[in-house]
């Protein structure tokens, strides 16, 4: 006897379709295959259970788990090829499955020949033209001739002329579907007794299904082929999408004019989670630039929902806290070295006009590392990818927000750090000093700060400086009234020295000086914030534009560019999802619809899907704590549980009839690789949603 083939395997631990070869894939899936046919027995197929209309696994186990494996095989390899995100890289793959079905002809597997053929003859491969187009030739040519070999023309007539042929003893796999589809128009054509005599047996009936049973069990001898467990286990537990799915992922592909100027070639659904996560060296290329380390001391407050926040940073040593209130006791969430925070209050208050809580260095001294966002907007200038993944970073914090909320209705806090108190350099206004603002200016803006100092204008005036977001007012009367109102917009100049402030406006003569405060680095950044904050909702037209360095406002580029831009991602992407992304989305989803008392989603179990509510209404339940809260038309649930990886932490009930669309998230990767700003929009749409919640629960 021979000795077996070399089997051929990847050198890497971890494998994908792209690394195992084409000759040992057929190999294999013909053992996985040979090892079910050599279970059938012959009272299997008299027993009829692929057709049978209940018990079928009972009356006929192995027939029916060998035509369930062929279906799956064949989803398989589909999946595979439309994982592939560039025309030429799927020609490979759709030749790589050819290479398959020679081998399996070779080894006289015509089973494994019709899954390959049926992978390649259906919809959504076939529709892949321009991928055909890279197939090579030879290949096509073999693909031709197999496609013609198991042709259903005459009852699979060269297929038929092929088996006769073969000897006894040579290892083969029948097309066991023909032979089910005869047996069953035997059985549903013939009685099993005759009435003419009455009660005899048929044997005709009996002699063709003899005839039939022995095609398939008349090959006898086994492969000699070495079985390789990781291989066949890999194929076992491979991922295969939902065969529509697939379809609406290569209707795409087919209609993309030509392939995007992508960073891989291939995709797996866990892509969804790992192309979004920052890697070490995303960190060093984004804080590289970064100012020297910035050290807090203990409880003194590092970003507060008052202030508009224009940093990101990254914890170096100690544990940041984040704080719903000033005086609160246990933090809602405690980071810890390597966290960054920061870009998520900037972007919560461009999307819903108010920051997120407070964050305060923890029970030791904190250094952090920070940049500005200005750098951040160049970042995502030139690597578009940093947008998705700073807007993803920001999803996954409100969501783990949210889970640990639902874990613990009592306790929203990870880290309990003791009891604390927060220090807050400068006063906020209260309803005594808007009212005053109110009544001095008969201007109904709202107060962020009233400020304590002295203008310089000809004399020294002893004042207050009123700061709202799109003006600052100065008030004194210390011997003469004195009333100066002065529009964000018009600023042109803010610079520190020493222990003064300068101001500049496009105002001829314009020049205004205060000092005397309390805290001027404070005052400073405030005002350059809110000046910021302001110019960053003026149309983008052709007028000045003020940089901001190192607490500098200049005015050199006055008329050379646009203005500047605070959302610093808002000049890249927009927020908001389109009425095109939503049907993009919903193109590829399951919709079901529901009865009352159903359960969508039940606590505890896993699930890879974001569910949209079409119509109807549903209830959010947890054990032992009850009804959370509901959902209606047009709201999303689902996301916690996909976007962390972990169980449901609360089960979704039909309240109402109710329809839902269910998005897979293979379909949501798919649509990232391939619609730029598609990832950001989608992740804005979540932290929406998400804050929405978080407030309604008064978590945050």
């Amino acid at each position: 006897m021979d000795l077996p083939p070399q089997v051929i395997v990847p050198n890497t631990e971890e494998w994908c379709f792209e690394d195992l070869d084409a000759i040992e894939i057929a190999r294999q899936i013909t053992l996985m295959q040979e090892t079910l046919i050599l279970k059938i027995t012959e009272a299997e197929f008299i027993a009829g259970g692929w057709y049978a209309k209940e018990n079928g696994m009972d009356l006929s186990p192995n027939i029916i788990q060998l035509i369930e494996q062929s279906n799956v095989l064949t989803n398989w390899l589909s999946t595979e090829i439309v994982k592939h995100l560039t025309n030429e890289s799927r020609g490979e793959a759709i030749t790589k499955c050819i290479t398959m079905a020679r081998t399996f002809r070779e080894l006289n597997n015509f089973f494994g020949v019709i899954i390959v053929l049926s992978c390649l003859h259906s919809a959504p491969i076939g529709k892949l033209k321009k991928s055909w187009e890279h197939v090579p030739k030879k290949s096509k040519e073999t693909f031709n001739k197999l496609t013609l070999l198991m042709d259903n023309q005459g009852h699979y007539r060269n297929y038929t002329k092929s088996i006769n042929q073969l000897h006894n003893e040579v290892p083969c796999i029948p097309l066991i579907s023909i032979v089910c589809q005869d047996i069953f128009k035997i059985e549903d054509s013939m009685d099993n007794f005759s009435k003419e005599p009455e009660g005899w047996i048929q044997w005709s009936k009996m002699s063709q299904l003899a005839k039939q049973i022995r095609e398939i069990k008349r090959f006898n001898s086994v492969y000699n082929l070495n079985p390789v467990t990781k291989i066949q286990r890999y194929i076992r537990n491979a991922e295969i999408w939902d065969p529509e799915m697939i379809y609406q992922i290569a209707a795409i592909q087919n209609n993309l004019e030509s392939d995007l100027p992508l960073t891989k070639i291939y995709s797996n659904t866990s892509d969804f989670w790992s192309d979004y996560q920052f890697t070490e060296y995303d960190i060093t290329y984004i804080f590289d630039n970064s100012e020297q380390p910035l050290r807090y001391n203990s409880n003194e407050i590092i970003v507060s929902k008052d202030h508009s926040n224009f940093h990101m940073y990254i914890i170096s040593s100690g544990t940041v806290n984040l704080v719903k209130t000033q005086e609160a006791v246990d933090p809602i969430i405690s980071l810890g070295r390597g966290h960054m925070f920061g870009i998520e209050s900037m972007i919560i208050e461009q999307l819903v006009g108010t920051g997120i809580s407070y964050y305060v260095a923890g029970e030791e001294a904190v250094a952090l590392d920070r940049v500005d966002f200005e750098i951040i907007n160049n970042i995502c200038g030139i690597r578009s990818k940093y947008i998705g993944k700073l807007s993803y970073s920001v999803v996954i914090m409100l969501s783990n927000l949210l889970k640990n909320s639902s874990i613990d209705e009592n306790s929203t806090s990870i880290n309990n750090s003791g009891n604390t108190s927060i220090t807050n350099t400068g006063n906020t206004g209260d309803n005594e000093q808007q009212a005053r603002m109110k009544k001095i200016f008969q201007t109904d803006e709202i107060l962020i700060r009233e400020i304590p100092c002295t203008l310089k204008k000809r004399v020294a005036h002893q004042g207050s400086l009123f700061v709202t977001k799109n003006s600052l007012w100065f008030y004194s009367n210390s011997f003469v009234k004195v009333k100066v109102s002065i529009p964000m917009q018009d600023i042109m100049l803010i610079e520190m020295r020493k222990k003064k402030l300068k101001f500049k406006t496009l105002a001829k003569d314009s020049t205004y000086i205060l000092s005397g405060f309390n805290d001027i680095k404070t005052t400073h950044e405030l005002l350059v914030s809110t000046w910021k904050r302001c110019n960053s909702k003026r149309k983008k037209k052709r007028q000045a534009v003020y940089t901001i360095s190192r607490g500098y406002i200049d005015d050199s580029n006055i008329d050379q560019t646009e203005v500047y831009d605070i959302s610093g991602l808002r000049s890249v992407t927009q927020w908001e999802l389109t009425e095109d992304d939503w049907e993009l989305l919903l193109k590829g989803s399951q919709s079901t619809t529901y009865n009352v008392g159903d359960s969508i989603l039940v606590e505890g179990e896993m699930s890879e899907k974001i569910f949209v509510v079409s119509k109807g209404m549903c209830k959010i339940e947890k054990e032992e704590i009850g009804i959370l809260g509901y959902l209606n038309e047009s709201e999303i649930f689902g996301e916690i549980s996909l976007l962390n990886k972990c169980p449901v932490t609360a089960s979704v009930i039909v309240e109402e009839e109710c329809t839902v669309n269910a998005i897979d998230a293979y379909y949501l990767n798919n649509l990232f690789q391939y619609f730029e700003g598609l990832s950001a929009r989608f992740f804005y749409f979540l932290i929406e949603n998400l804050f929405v919640r978080l407030k309604n629960r008064d978590i945050i």
